[in-house]
């Protein structure tokens, strides 16, 4: 059960593709006995073509000379249909825009066992999407104790991608992290 195209929308830098990676981490033991977890990075497709051919390079899928992107994804579709469980993460799909929606609705329907997760701006709005909206991490006020600031989403995700441990911060260490927080308004991606 559950969700097949699952969309992870929200501003740029608000961490929807660190949220896509750690989606495919918890489900990794579901997908790496079968077809395997696979990610593909759309930010640099130019269109629906380049999108089909970078999912099919990542997969190691070669589709002939399509004569056009609705046989290519047709030609994929059917390759994903023989690979069993597979959990796609398609990132940065916002530039194919709303071609990307009747293809991967499509791979849905030619093969059961796929499962995939987009990162957008906005959703696909087709059928069976499943949307969720990835917001900025709450930051402390400035003048939340050093207690406050440590408890706040955003010091903590500071603090987790630091490897440094929150006892061993001093309160001028703390007030620092809050404030580059608050300066991110929470929207800590790319920090």
């Amino acid at each position: 059960g559950g969700a097949r195209l699952i969309s992870l929308v929200g501003v740029a830098g608000v961490g929807k593709s660190r949220l896509a990676a750690e989606v495919a981490r918890r489900r990794l033991e579901t997908y790496a006995a079968a077809g395997g977890l696979w990610r593909c990075d759309l930010a640099d497709a130019g269109g629906l073509d380049d999108a089909i051919g970078a999912v099919a390079k990542v997969l190691d899928i070669r589709l002939g000379s399509a004569a056009s992107a609705e046989t290519a994804a047709h030609q994929l579709g059917e390759a994903l249909a023989g690979r069993g469980a597979l959990l796609l993460l398609l990132d940065d799909a916002d530039v194919v825009g709303e071609q990307l929606g009747p293809v991967l609705t499509g791979w849905l329907e030619q093969a059961p066992d796929l499962a995939i997760v987009r990162t957008a701006r906005s959703p696909l709005q087709v059928v069976d999407e499943l949307t969720h909206e990835v917001l900025p991490l709450a930051f402390p006020p400035p003048d939340a104790p050093p207690s406050a600031a440590l408890a706040s989403e955003a010091v903590q995700l500071l603090l987790d991608r630091s490897g440094r441990p929150a006892d061993k911060l001093a309160a001028e260490q703390t007030h620092a992290l809050a404030a580059l927080a608050r300066r991110q308004d929470g929207h800590l991606g790319l920090v």
